[in-house]
């Protein structure tokens, strides 16, 4: 994503970073996906949906742009025999996730649903400007359940700028320091 050292050290460093590595979640390979080209990083970035969302889409569209139906299908035929293939295996397991309600737990730190506005402009600027970044910031905000590192994608969509970067990483900071001490 053109970063800087400088903003790759402030990410690395940012609480939603320390807090994946302490956990020691497989987030990073969702976030893996995103830098990935679309067949493989489809894979990926469905092992948590609630960071990438809004990339699959972009993907397609993109492909769209790309080269039309036949690219659509070149890149998501791989994802799509796999997800036919987990159905007639599995069965219908998609439908489990539909049924279970939201966790009303003090560690959700999803904005949803007031976020879901934000979530949409910024998915409706990743395809005007085809920029992935904005697709990586628009999926948590499109998402009912979410860790707090589970925002350290949005942080990766702007680490090609450092300013903004280490103004968020601070905020970031701000806001732990205000959770502990209260």
């Amino acid at each position: 994503f053109r970063a800087k050292p400088l903003a790759i050290v402030f990410l690395l460093l940012s609480p939603l970073v320390k807090h994946l590595v302490l956990n020691g979640n497989i987030y990073w390979l969702a976030i893996l996906g995103f830098v990935m080209p679309p067949h493989f990083g489809l894979f990926f970035i469905s092992i948590k949906p609630q960071i990438g969302i809004a990339v699959a889409p972009f993907w397609l569209i993109e492909a769209w742009h790309a080269g039309g139906w036949k690219q659509v299908v070149k890149t998501f035929a791989p994802f799509t025999v796999i997800l036919l293939l987990s159905l007639v295996i599995f069965g219908l397991w998609p439908l489990e996730f539909a049924r279970q309600k939201v966790p009303q737990v003090y560690y959700n730190a999803s904005l949803w649903p007031m976020s879901i506005p934000v979530g949409v402009a910024l998915f409706v600027s990743s395809i005007r400007k085809r920029r992935i970044e904005y697709a990586m910031a628009a999926s948590p905000c499109l998402s009912p359940y979410l860790l707090f590192y589970s925002w350290s994608g949005v942080l990766l969509s702007i680490v090609s700028s450092t300013p903004e970067t280490i103004a968020a990483v601070i905020g970031l900071w701000i806001l732990v320091a205000i959770r502990f001490f209260s």
